[in-house]
């Protein structure tokens, strides 16, 4: 079977804005994945980045089945119920970060810094003063869940190869060579995958599916805002 390059800017799927303190920054440059000409369709990072506006599509569907799992940091959750409920509020109502942390009984300090982070990604946008708070910076359109999960998590690989394989008696044991490695190659096509599948979701999309399984939700979600000032 036949070997293919394929380059892919896994970076391009990634929204720069994170903290440098907490986060390893990552080379955006273009990293070619060798991939068996056989096996099912590459997923280019270009198909899988966050689109403003819509869905991502690529023109083979469905043909990798492969998924990976990661642990997400919980500010992930924080951020996309603090989103979903920045949806339900409207653009006419500010909610403060202490508002949106007691509604879930969670510390207002990390809390904020959740929104700090989705600020600075372009999510949120906040105003002072006494009637200040957050407010969606975006159409809950236009936000994909791969948008919110890059803002708090930033940009890092779940997967990363060493080249163990080239070590010790590995090594000695004929190694890698020059070939590629297929255990990252096939860690890198699920990661690809499941970042494609955020991109192509986005807040609308969840905000109506609740809306139609749960219509009470938003409902009592406002009434709570409204009646605590937001």
């Amino acid at each position: 079977m036949g070997l293919v390059e394929v380059p892919v800017d896994v970076a391009a799927v990634s929204d720069p804005h994170r903290d440098d303190d907490e986060f390893a920054v990552i080379d955006t440059v273009q990293n070619p994945i060798v991939a068996d000409s056989n096996a099912p369709e590459v997923v280019f990072a270009s198909q899988v980045a966050p689109q403003r506006g819509g869905r991502v599509a690529t023109d083979n569907p469905g043909h990798v089945k492969s998924r990976i799992m990661r642990t997400m940091n919980e500010g992930v959750e924080w951020a996309l119920h603090c989103c979903l409920n920045l949806a339900w509020c409207g653009p006419e109502r500010a909610v403060r970060a202490a508002r949106l942390a007691e509604f879930y009984e969670l510390p207002h300090a990390y809390m904020n810094k959740q929104l700090q982070r989705l600020a600075r990604a372009g999510i949120v946008y906040s105003t002072p003063g006494p009637s200040g708070g957050f407010r969606l910076a975006r159409e809950p359109g236009e936000i994909t869940l791969m948008d919110v999960v890059t803002a708090i998590e930033g940009s890092d690989e779940a997967f990363r190869c060493t080249e163990i394989r080239n070590r010790g008696p590995a090594a000695a044991a004929g190694g890698g060579g020059d070939s590629p490695c297929r255990i990252n190659l096939a860690m890198r096509q699920a990661e690809l995958v499941w970042r494609r599948e955020l991109a192509g979701r986005t807040l609308a999309d969840i905000k109506a599916d609740v809306e139609s399984g749960s219509p009470e939700v938003p409902v009592a979600t406002r009434s709570w805002f409204a009646r605590t000032g937001g």
